[in-house]
């Protein structure tokens, strides 16, 4: 197993390095190589590096269904870091003047038109109401399970300690920056790491 390491991190720097995806067969040894490779770290004990090579593997599009299985039988396994204890705040960080003008369009907006709220509506009236005609709404109550209750989410995600704390040892995608620029990249890092 660990002969295969130097391959799939060939592949990773090679993908990485081209920008976009390069020739199919550098994401499948790197994909392929990294369920291996996680394989042997799962059975020598380090359950934290195999769900790092499944959360990029999953990244650069490795089959779903091998990646959940994964994901089921190694996430519990990690050991959750505890959090700093002066807690976590939001930042948005967004070049100079970019805030100002975002703030300023949703204002001129505001003043533009009233918009309607629809309360959990009905997708056929929704479709036919207002996606057809093109017509502005704001949706309400969207997001309730079968139960009725809200969806866990709504209150899960927006909490930062709880991201840090449950899954900041996950690997996800961040694109740093704004697109249009020359300085826009994308990077593989921990919840975690992002976070704090």
């Amino acid at each position: 197993v660990t002969a295969l390491v130097p391959s799939t991190d060939l592949a990773w720097k090679t993908m990485k390095e081209a920008g976009r995806w390069p020739a199919s067969c550098w994401r499948e040894l790197f994909v392929y190589g990294s369920f291996i490779v996680a394989c042997g770290r799962v059975a020598l004990g380090d359950a934290p590096d195999a769900l790092r090579r499944i959360d990029l593997a999953f990244m650069v599009g490795g089959p779903q269904t091998v990646c959940n299985l994964f994901f089921v039988l190694v996430d519990p396994m990690v050991t959750r870091e505890p959090l700093p204890s002066e807690g976590l705040a939001l930042v948005i960080r967004t070049p100079d003047g970019r805030r100002a003008a975002i703030e300023q369009a949703l204002l001129v907006n505001a003043h533009l038109e009233k918009i309607a709220v629809l309360d959990n509506p009905n997708p056929t009236d929704f479709q036919r109401l207002h996606v057809e005609p093109g017509i502005p709404v704001v949706l309400s109550g969207c997001m309730l399970g079968i139960d009725g209750r809200p969806w866990p989410a709504l209150t899960k995600w927006p909490n930062l300690e709880y991201l840090a704390r449950d899954l900041g040892h996950r690997v996800v995608p961040i694109e740093v920056g704004w697109p249009s620029e020359a300085s826009f990249q994308e990077k593989a890092m921990s919840i975690r790491e992002f976070v704090l």
